[in-house]
């Protein structure tokens, strides 16, 4: 009954880390391919459009969204033919992993978990064996006294 609360946090700590790489705002456009994007824009169906390093997403008038992603180095081109073409363009940063996301995402986890083993398992079985041991020398002591008194006696 003691190791449930323990138990709750582990799986908490486990299941964070995986929601936070989980999330994916694309996950609502549907993908199509560059020449049907371009086809799209060319006889201007495409209301709107963002554009985040070589990821290209839109919505068409009906309200249908898109996704595609484009040539390296095309964004600027692209976004020019999207406002020429009446879509309003909205470019944003690339969302590049960096070391340390990578390392609050993946590894983060590991360590918390032994981390946690570690306080609420070693640490007490640590402690009991330095208490066993402090308690044994202090026998010893109390041996050694009582020899001396009992060779004084």
């Amino acid at each position: 009954m003691k190791n449930i609360p323990i138990w709750l946090a582990i799986i908490v700590q486990l299941l964070i880390p995986t929601a936070l790489i989980g999330q994916n705002h694309s996950a609502n456009y549907s993908d199509k391919d560059f020449t049907s994007f371009y086809q799209d824009m060319t006889t201007k169906k495409i209301k709107s459009a963002q554009i985040t390093g070589r990821d290209l997403e839109w919505d068409d008038f009906s309200g249908k969204k898109f996704k595609t992603t484009i040539p390296p180095d095309g964004a600027y081109e692209i976004g020019k033919e999207l406002k020429d073409n009446g879509a309003t363009v909205k470019f944003e940063k690339s969302s590049n992993s960096s070391i340390l996301s990578i390392f609050l995402s993946s590894w983060l986890p590991l360590i918390w978990t032994i981390g946690f083993a570690l306080i609420f398992y070693a640490l007490p079985i640590a402690l009991t064996i330095w208490i066993v041991m402090t308690l044994r020398r202090m026998a010893r002591r109390v041996e050694q006294i009582e020899r001396l008194l009992s060779n004084r006696s």
